[in-house]
């Protein structure tokens, strides 16, 4: 497998192969004045068609620490399939979470996905880069980390935290209000730190675009916490450990939406019978969160009544559409660069 030295030196021949064997797939590596290596991008074809084809425009971003001997971050950015399951779409590798590396890494991700309407991060170096490259796209904020600033400026207090999730969950403008003037008599100075934050980031109420009631990006931190041992390998072990990953999750989601007979993925069918067993006024949520199509709400729960959900569905929740997310696998190559038989060594201590 060599020292992580040789791994960097042979990150171009592993990428080349990999545009080889998978047309389309994206790369990219920049190196600095003196021709070290500075940052890298990848997006697999498969990821980046399923993303464009079949997935709501909604993406979320993050990024993590690497452990081995050479410190850096990856970065990486995901998408939620029909079935509620998280969509790796594009991998970026650099020194540290900057302004200039996160925006470097977003110009390639626009260049692979186009515009979006809404994505998720925590990261305050990737504001200015949001506004440059997706300037119609709303930038939210996670809800995770902003109660986290909270509880760390304020001090943990259970009140407080019911409160604000009420506040980040609420589904109308009016229902946020009733919340926020329980939250300015109980806290104001947490009431006052959050008036500084535009309400249309962190709150499902007032944000002018639909988020698809994802309010946090813990799909992606997700990602974070299933690489930590990945992170201790050199980068091309590394960068494998994370096509491995996506090749194992479209084989199993391919093999189970091939042998589903719903109407629905099993995810957006356990939604229905909720709300069927909850009654209307689910629905109406339901209906506000965009799993739906906006029928209107009388003839949208008849609808659902007479098992109809087939037809009003968005297409990115029917098991048609989700079989295309995963239909076009991710094409294997011999690895020459790392060896196939250390490389599968690595991996089956880690998956």
């Amino acid at each position: 497998m060599g020292t992580p030295e040789e791994s960097f030196s042979k990150l171009p021949i592993y990428f080349h192969n990999l545009k080889k064997h998978n047309p389309n797939t994206v790369v990219y590596i920049k190196i600095d004045s003196e021709d070290c290596f500075e940052y890298c991008f990848f997006a697999i074809r498969c990821m980046i068609r399923a993303f464009r084809e079949c997935c709501r425009k909604v993406i979320i971003m993050d990024g993590a620490h690497f452990k081995g001997k050479y410190k850096g971050t990856i970065l990486h950015v995901v998408a939620m399939d029909g079935n509620n399951q998280i969509l790796p779409i594009g991998y970026g590798i650099c020194p540290k979470e900057t302004t200039d590396s996160w925006t470097w890494f977003i110009e390639k991700l626009h260049e692979c996905i186009g515009d979006v309407e809404g994505l998720t991060d925590k990261a305050p170096a990737i504001v200015v880069s949001i506004q440059n490259v997706f300037p119609n796209a709303q930038h939210g904020l996670c809800g995770f980390h902003l109660i986290g600033n909270i509880v760390y400026t304020f001090r943990k207090n259970k009140k407080t935290a019911i409160l604000f999730w009420k506040l980040v969950r609420a589904y109308k403008t009016t229902e946020f209000e009733f919340y926020w003037g329980r939250l300015r008599n109980i806290r104001d100075d947490v009431a006052t730190y959050l008036s500084q934050i535009p309400h249309e980031k962190w709150t499902r109420a007032y944000c002018p675009t639909t988020r698809y009631d994802y309010m946090t990006s813990n799909s992606a931190e997700s990602m974070n916490a299933g690489s930590y041992k990945a992170r201790k390998l050199p980068i091309l072990p590394l960068i494998e450990f994370f096509c491995a990953l996506m090749r194992k999750r479209f084989y199993k989601r391919r093999m189970a939406a091939e042998k589903s007979t719903t109407i629905l993925t099993k995810w957006a069918e356990d939604m229905w019978r909720h709300s069927e067993f909850e009654g209307k006024d689910l629905f109406l949520q339901i209906l506000a969160t965009n799993w739906f199509a906006m029928w209107s709400c009388d003839n949208g729960f008849n609808a659902l009544k007479n098992d109809h959900r087939g037809h009003m569905a968005i297409d990115t929740y029917k098991i048609e559409k989700y079989r295309r997310t995963y239909e076009l696998p991710y094409t294997l190559f011999q690895n020459l660069v790392i060896g196939r038989f250390w490389m599968t060594l690595w991996l089956l201590t880690l998956l």
